[in-house]
């Protein structure tokens, strides 16, 4: 029967899982408000992929440039990299950008959007799951521990 101080510990291992999995959800609403915007607010033009910039660890994110709406001719380097080549150079590729803000363009497909926000709200969610459900067993092992104490100290 597992006693108040494992119970202590336990409880602070899970409650840290849980803060930890609610992190990893932050994160993800944040990574989705770019998308968010540019799904809403934003103007949809074709690009070409112009190159690739080298990231970190040898990772290759593409260059795209496009034309806006009123003729501004814009070179952006996605934020998602890859470790090989996805897209050929030339290739044509879909753009969102925000007409107000061209800084904020991304190539409109699944990675470049949505992976990175689904990726942590997902695995947050999950780790969150445990550490709560955790947290509640402990706390129903708590409630069954004090119940059986006062029985006996009533026989």
């Amino acid at each position: 029967m597992p006693t108040l101080s494992s119970m202590k510990s336990q409880s602070n291992f899970f409650f840290g899982f849980a803060a930890f999995g609610l992190m990893f959800v932050l994160f993800g609403c944040v990574g989705l408000l770019p998308a968010l915007m540019l799904e809403f607010k934003g103007e949809v033009a074709e690009g070409t992929v112009v190159g690739y910039a080298t990231m970190r660890k040898g990772q290759m994110a593409r260059v795209v440039k496009f034309t806006t709406a009123s003729g501004e001719a814009i070179t952006f380097k996605s934020k998602t990299s890859s470790n090989m080549s996805s897209t050929p150079i030339g290739d044509p590729v879909r753009v969102l950008y925000l007409p107000r803000s061209t800084s904020l363009a991304e190539i409109d497909d699944f990675q470049s959007l949505w992976l990175m926000p689904a990726v942590f709200g997902g695995l947050g969610s999950l780790v969150a799951y445990v550490g709560f459900a955790g947290l509640y067993q402990l706390r129903k092992q708590k409630k069954d521990l004090a119940a059986g104490s006062t029985s006996d100290n009533s026989g």
